[in-house]
């Protein structure tokens, strides 16, 4: 099995051209590269936490030339079935300007091409991607061209809902949670289970889940044009998840070995650990409030940083779009609670003073810079543990959107203690995440 990683710095053009010059003559004194960060100005200290580069980390299982292949053709026929349905629209100038909001077939189906071609142009996952947006702009095509040729009703979408949702319960009712070698086959079935959970969202209106038990009946024009592209998209999305899934068996024929009741324990577990490790709307009220009576500067600011970052976690319970879905909602949980295991962290020793009125660069500098390490340590060790890089791709992220507080012209109030906040979640989230994935990665830990 060989996994993609990339290596990419994240620094924008901007801070690039507003900090290179003057970092760039200090570093080329060979000081400004090595000094401690309490040995630099304050300002220089700041520039040098935003230009440290944060490297990427994406894990995302190899996608055979067959399946591109077969995605491309899928997507082909697609298009030919947008073109033919919408010659038949008589006066399709007067067709067009008929259609509500920006919707325009014709224009739906240039795009549809132009993605598909970049999709032949890619491999890989690019290329799936680039073909489940050139089946989406053919659904809303298709969607166009028969609104306008009064062929469509609620009724038919409901059908079209039902049959992508029997068959994503049909796929996932396949999945068995057999592998070769626990990091690499549950990373590879977890992509099979997004998959699903993706087709099963798009199956609904406009590909927004609102809690609803039955596919939606009623739409308006707008919805019914969303819809059909939704529907489209959903369609490519499960064909993605069965061939995964095919492809993963066919490559480990005769190596594997059940894990089904290790990962329904663990996911159990996980769950039930971030539902504690968060809080209820009770503890929110009254953490806020605390918050609230806090004077108005970068501490509060800081405080209110992290706090929404783990009020905003969505623990994934069964009965949701990953019903039966235990691996998906084990892994996705996992970052739950290594998110609320970081601000448990953060509140045990805060890195900025209660009440402090200035964030200094030099605290910017080594709390990224602690996180930097962190990451790299553990990023050396994902060789075959696409497992880790799932889990690595959120502490990695929370660093990177530190960086972005700094980016953009938008007024925000103390932009460092935001970027504070996120620096420090990444640390002690990357900190928690062997102890969180020894559960999941290692049966019978």
């Amino acid at each position: 099995m060989t996994y993609q990683f990339q290596c990419m710095p994240s620094i924008s053009r901007r801070r690039l051209l507003a900090g290179g010059s003057v970092l760039g003559a200090v570093v080329a004194s060979g000081y400004g590269a090595l000094a401690p960060a309490s040995a630099l100005p304050d300002g220089l200290a700041k520039m040098r936490a935003t230009l440290r580069p944060v490297p990427e980390v994406r894990a995302r299982p190899t996608i055979t030339d067959g399946h591109v292949e077969d995605a491309i053709t899928d997507v082909e026929s697609t298009i030919a079935r947008a073109e033919t349905t919408w010659d038949a629209v008589e006066n399709p100038d007067a067709a067009v300007e008929s259609l509500p909001g920006l919707a325009d077939p014709p224009k739906d189906i240039g795009y549809a091409k132009d993605r598909l071609q970049d999709a032949r142009s890619n491999s890989g996952w690019s290329a799936l991607f680039d073909c489940e947006l050139a089946a989406k702009r053919a659904g809303e095509a298709i969607g166009g061209a028969r609104l306008a040729l009064d062929d469509v009703d609620g009724e038919t979408m409901a059908e079209n809902a039902s049959e992508i949702l029997d068959g994503v319960d049909a796929a996932r009712d396949r999945v068995a949670y057999q592998v070769a070698d626990p990091s690499v086959g549950l990373a590879e079935l977890f992509f099979v289970e997004k998959q699903l959970v993706s087709a099963r969202l798009n199956a609904h209106r406009g590909g927004v889940y609102t809690g609803q038990r039955e596919p939606s009946a009623e739409y308006d024009d707008n919805q019914m044009i969303r819809t059909w592209g939704s529907h489209l998209a959903a369609r490519r999305s499960l064909a993605d998840a069965r061939r995964l899934y095919d492809d993963y068996r066919e490559r480990t024929a005769g190596e594997r070995r059940d894990l089904d009741e290790h990962v329904r324990t663990v996911e159990a577990a996980i769950r039930a650990d971030a539902i504690e490790s968060t809080f209820s709307s009770d503890e929110f009220d009254e953490r806020t409030a605390e918050i609230e009576a806090l004077p108005e500067g970068p501490y509060r600011t800081f405080r209110y940083q992290t706090m929404f970052y783990v009020q905003n976690a969505d623990v994934q319970r069964p009965g949701w779009l990953g019903a039966e879905l235990p691996l998906y909602r084990a892994v996705k949980n996992a970052r739950v609670l290594l998110g609320a295991r970081a601000l448990a962290a953060i509140r045990e020793d805060e890195p900025l003073s209660a009440g402090a009125d200035r964030v200094p660069g030099t605290l910017l500098d080594r709390t990224k810079n602690e996180a930097l390490a962190t990451l790299e340590s553990q990023k050396r060790e994902t060789d075959d543990r696409p497992l880790l890089e799932l889990l690595l791709e959120e502490g990695r992220r929370l660093v990177w959107a530190g960086d972005a507080q700094f980016d953009g012209d938008a007024d925000v109030d103390h932009p460092r203690a935001r970027a504070l906040a996120r620096y420090a979640l990444g640390n002690e989230y990357l900190r928690e995440l062997p102890d969180v994935l020894a559960t999941l990665e290692s049966p019978g830990s």
